[in-house]
């Protein structure tokens, strides 16, 4: 993933993904991903999960996730839920250069 141009007014962009269904509750474990991210641009990957197949209030909230890490919640928990989705933000604040994600996975058990 990667955008290209910035404007004056823009200086990143946020892709979120569809809701993934395990088949039943599962322990997220693991994220690791390949992505160049170039001195003033920044990428942050995000999970949450839930029990229901439309995210609503009984959904975790967004938690920050480091690659090659556990997936834990803000409080330091094992992720674990059925519906599992996540979100990429990359900004810059250098119009001529961009973050690229190459390519992202999680594991569960």
């Amino acid at each position: 993933m990667r955008f290209d141009r910035y404007s004056t007014t823009t200086s990143g962009g946020t892709f979120t993904s569809v809701v993934f269904d395990a088949g039943q509750s599962v322990t997220w474990d693991t994220v690791n991903w390949t992505a160049n991210v170039p001195a003033k641009t920044k990428l942050t990957v995000q999970v949450r999960v839930g029990n229901t197949a439309t995210p609503d209030g009984s959904w975790s909230s967004w938690a920050v996730v480091l690659n090659n890490g556990q997936l834990v919640d803000s409080a330091g928990h094992p992720v674990q839920g059925q519906y599992f989705q996540n979100r990429v933000i990359l900004t810059t604040s250098d119009a001529t250069t961009s973050p690229t994600l190459s390519d992202i996975s999680f594991t569960y058990t």
